[in-house]
């Protein structure tokens, strides 16, 4: 049986889950194919920059300082705010989608 306080908040959360629910249904139902927020914002970009640090780790076998695809034909310096986070996030990215 539940102590009273851990049931107070094991109701404070069911709600909070049914909230959120409501308010972003089609990440809840299809959850590796959607990204939270709008479409002008800056989440496909920390997202595009978890992928390029893969890929460059992966693919290239460095780290994603340098991009090729900017100031083309040239390429420049690669400045990726969440480069550790992005390193971080691997093992994660592995087993989730982004």
């Amino acid at each position: 049986m539940l102590i009273p306080e851990a049931k107070k908040y094991l109701l404070i959360s069911i709600g909070f889950l049914l909230i959120a629910f409501s308010l972003s249904p089609d990440v809840w139902l299809s959850p590796t194919t959607t990204i939270i927020g709008a479409e002008h914002s800056d989440i496909w970009a920390h997202i595009w920059g978890n992928w390029r640090t893969e890929q460059s780790l992966f693919i290239d076998g460095q780290l994603p300082y340098q991009e090729n695809h900017l100031n083309h034909p040239y390429g420049g310096a690669l400045y990726h705010v969440d480069l550790l986070n992005s390193l971080f996030a691997i093992p994660l990215r592995l087993i989730f989608s982004p």
